[in-house]
């Protein structure tokens, strides 16, 4: 239920990564690696497309952005995607 290979990234590249249920679009999960030799130190976990995983404090794609602001605690600015690196 994980493999490690590429995904999408930033400007329509490929990085690697490991992929949770990689042929299950509602339990996909990516986990990117600051260390990817070892596979540690996570970076960046990646909830895309259908996937149903919610993150603590019930964080989940498709939550309104005013449920959002209260697991945040106050409102915040949404800026332009930060690139991968």
């Amino acid at each position: 239920n994980i493999v490690f290979g590429k995904v999408d990234g930033p400007d329509a590249t490929k990085i690697d990564a490991s992929v949770l249920f990689p042929n299950d679009p509602k339990r996909r999960l990516e986990v990117l690696w600051n260390n990817e030799a070892s596979r540690a130190d996570t970076s960046l976990v990646a909830i895309n497309g259908k996937s149903q995983w919610t993150a603590p404090k019930g964080l989940k794609l498709g939550l309104p952005l005013a449920a959002l602001q209260k697991a945040n605690g106050r409102p915040f600015k949404i800026g332009p995607a930060m690139p991968i690196c």
